[in-house]
């Protein structure tokens, strides 16, 4: 089935929300003393247009299998950029929206582009999308992860930043007709980025113990007081030691999602 182009249907307000149908087509519908004769039976040409555009939409939506909302942006886009929202258009009944940025973790990617906007028009953005004829040679191989550019807004990479935000995965590995599957919100999680930890201090170094005893008795009473046995105190500081690298790698693997600074 070939794909209808659609044209007036696609951001309008008509078909987004509840709305009476025209009453009247200026440019169709005759004028007989002053006032115009319409059958709300018949169709001018204005009204299949439009009803032909939201029939295109529809398609589009289906076609994508996705969810998708109506934008506008300020600046021009290119399928395959990535966005998010900024606020709610109320004139124009739309999302405005900005090119997603990687470096600042209040512009994560939600929406990605899967055809071209121009600068100040209406058009969609899509929650999971395909976006052909990229240049994805660099990657390793099919299923390779992609991620938020932390340098140029808006782009993809296929390099991880010191706190990438996964968007995708590449499905078509070509120099010019590579494919990337997109679900930045799926994929990579929508989050605010908390502050730095407290600085690790330097890891202790201890005596392994000959036995490790894990059940630390009551301290001796004794002066100066101290644990039970040799063991049992290496094994405390076996402990905390283990305890050290495992906060510090939690620290690395928060990092690295984006979690904290």
């Amino acid at each position: 089935m070939a794909t209808l182009t659609p044209t007036a249907a696609k951001g309008q307000t008509q078909f987004e929300a509840a709305a009476p149908w025209r009453d009247h087509d200026d440019t169709a519908d005759k004028k007989v003393s002053g006032a115009y004769s319409h059958e709300p039976k018949e169709l001018s040409a204005t009204e299949l247009d439009e009803l032909l555009s939201f029939a295109a939409f529809l398609q589009e939506l289906l076609q994508a299998g996705t969810a998708a909302i109506p934008v506008r942006c300020a600046g021009a886009l290119v399928a395959g950029d990535l966005v998010y929202v900024t606020t709610y258009d109320g004139t124009h009944s739309c999302f405005t929206i900005a090119k997603a940025d990687g470096s600042d973790p209040a512009k994560p990617a939600q929406f990605v582009m899967l055809a071209a906007l121009g600068a100040n028009t209406n058009g969609v953005a899509y929650a999971v999308g395909e976006v052909t004829g990229l240049d994805t040679s660099g990657a390793s191989a099919v299923g390779d992860p992609v991620y938020l550019s932390a340098v140029t807004p808006g782009l993809w990479t296929l390099s991880a930043p010191a706190a990438p935000q996964l968007i995708g995965r590449v499905t078509a590995k070509d120099a010019s007709a590579g494919k990337i599957a997109f679900w930045p919100a799926g994929f990579g999680a929508i989050r605010r980025k908390e502050a730095a930890l407290t600085a690790q201090l330097t890891t202790i170094t201890h005596t392994e113990p000959g036995t490790p005893d894990y059940a630390i008795q009551d301290f001796t009473q004794t002066t100066p007081w101290g644990f039970a046995s040799h063991d049992e105190a290496n094994t405390v500081l076996k402990v905390i030691a283990n305890l050290q690298t495992r906060v510090a790698e939690l620290e690395t693997r928060l990092r690295n999602q984006g979690v904290v600074a």
